[in-house]
């Protein structure tokens, strides 16, 4: 009988080994894998970071241009006015920047 007792303890000695060989192999893989899930975590959170940037540069863009046209508009009205200030005459053109200047204001 003590044969049996141990070869039966050499065969469980063997599996509880296989079992630890195989437990830190898959250790060993978590553990060289971790690196990448955290790079990998970090890319897709500059992506969204990248899209929400994109969003608010189009905003800003739209933003200035409006912006930009409504500094242009303001300036042909002082210019309209100077020109009249200087030569009393281009009522015309006076008229027209107020024209354009109302139609700005008012649908912008």
């Amino acid at each position: 009988m003590p044969n049996f007792i141990s070869t039966t303890l050499t065969i469980f000695q063997l599996i509880i080994s296989f079992g630890t060989v195989c437990t830190l192999l898959y250790t060993v893989v978590k553990y060289t894998q971790k690196p990448q899930d955290i790079q990998n975590e970090r890319i897709l959170a500059l992506e969204k970071w990248r899209d929400a940037m994109d969003a608010k540069m189009m905003d800003t863009c739209t933003h200035l241009s409006s912006l930009d046209e409504g500094t242009k508009i303001t300036q042909q009205a002082i210019l309209a006015l100077m020109g009249h200030a200087i030569n009393g005459e281009d009522v015309e053109e006076l008229k027209k920047a107020r024209q354009t200047l109302y139609d700005y204001l008012t649908n912008g």
